[in-house]
């Protein structure tokens, strides 16, 4: 296949380079990539060499696995003396080894180090087009000084931060955590714009119940019909699939059933990833509206102290949010209610917005749950940039009433 571009890459990384390799592409910038491109019937060596012989730019993706791959170093060697442009394109802060200094030291760089992804990707599709327009001719050669980079973004506060929210996670809420990985190329959408996001988790803490009721639309955005959507679900607890008692509906939870499975091959997992399949192909440009809810076994079990928090993700949804509204209902009345958002450089601090308390009588999108003595809250975003949010709150209880009370 002609390429403009040639993906170097470490195996370990292959999630990164597929997610770059994907992006790319859908921007019309032709790539080469491992395995994917070569030949049946041809050695690897052999079409390794061909095609870096025979693209315009070398794509270097820098992390600690490229910087000791053995067979990266030998594609960079090949490169040097066989591509115009050379570009590493570094998305871990790793220092380079002795080698790659002495091949790329002194060449531009792109960096990515802070989330989300798509921000970079979107900036090096460009910068691709230029160099194959040839719109931009000699910035991917080597510089005859000290190198000179090109510097995105300053990741050292993300890195921190990221560390923090890491470790308070892990003893705080696990699903919090694992909801913000965004590395998974399975559950990563590119294709979707979000114009809308509904989620209720409804909960009953005494006796460990947790459903959770989603409510979307969807608009998609590539040039091609999608015909399914990717959701990651996280929970406290190991769940098999069949016991979330997942059911998808068009339009509202009365429309045409939509089947639902999960992609995660290894149950019980904390991480289930649903496949939400469509009736009939979405075309470019085209909108639909999506409903479903979900049980999580035993999560509330796994929640300690007298304070309780349920999360969102947005890090997957790449190419936006339009409206996003989440919130919870309880049996019990909710006191000490407070959001928080996590900002792309992982800092978490709390939202201005007032939660908006309700009950599930007053939403019309509730009425099978009309009559049950539901009430809590909700928070609203318009134009969520926050890469997670999360609402704290703890259960009113009534204290018992002691023999020698007055009143």
């Amino acid at each position: 296949m002609a390429h403009d571009v040639f993906i170097s890459y470490s195996s370990k990384d292959k999630n990164i380079a597929n997610a770059v390799c994907n992006f790319l592409e859908s921007k019309r910038v032709r790539c080469w990539i491992a395995p994917r491109d070569i030949p049946p019937g041809v050695e690897y060596a052999e079409a390794l060499v061909d095609a870096i012989d025979n693209c315009r730019i070398f794509l270097l993706i820098v992390t600690s696995n490229s910087i000791e791959s053995l067979h990266v170093r030998r594609e960079v060697d090949r490169a040097i003396n066989k591509v115009s442009h050379i570009l590493p394109f570094r998305v871990q802060d790793v220092p380079l080894s002795k080698t790659l200094q002495y091949y790329i030291g002194n060449y531009h760089w792109l960096d990515a180090l802070t989330p989300p992804l798509e921000i970079h990707l979107e900036k090096l599709a460009s910068f691709l087009e230029n160099i194959v327009s040839g719109t931009i001719s000699d910035y991917l050669k080597p510089q005859r000084e000290t190198a000179t980079h090109t510097i995105i973004d300053d990741d050292s506060l993300f890195e921190k931060n990221k560390l923090e929210i890491e470790k308070q996670t892990k003893l705080d809420r696990l699903a919090f955590g694992l909801s913000l990985d965004d590395q998974g190329e399975d559950t990563v959408d590119w294709i979707h714009h979000y114009e809308y996001i509904k989620r209720l988790d409804i909960l009953d803490i005494e006796n460990s119940l947790m459903n959770s009721y989603r409510w979307l639309v969807i608009r998609n955005m590539s040039d091609t019909p999608s015909n399914f959507i990717v959701h990651k679900e996280c929970g406290e607890n190991k769940i098999h699939f069949r016991d979330m008692h997942v059911r998808a509906h068009e339009n509202t939870h009365t429309g045409s059933k939509l089947q639902v499975n999960s992609i995660i091959e290894r149950q019980p997992s904390f991480v289930q990833n649903l496949k939400i399949n469509f009736l009939k192909p979405l075309s470019p440009s085209e909108s639909m509206k999506i409903f479903y809810r979900l049980s999580w076994p035993d999560e509330p079990k796994s929640y300690s102290g007298s304070e309780h928090s349920q999360s969102i993700s947005l890090t997957r949804y790449k190419k936006g949010v339009s409206y996003l509204q989440f919130g919870v209902l309880e049996r019990r009345p909710m006191i000490g209610i407070y959001g928080e958002e996590l900002s792309k450089t992982y800092e978490l601090t709390k939202v201005p917005q007032v939660p908006t308390y309700f009950s599930a009588d007053d939403d019309e999108d509730l009425v099978p749950l009309h009559g049950k003595s539901l009430q809590g809250f909700y928070y609203c975003f318009e134009n969520p940039k926050s890469l997670a949010y999360r609402a704290h709150y703890q259960l009113l209880y009534d204290n018992e009433k002691e023999d020698n009370e007055e009143f």
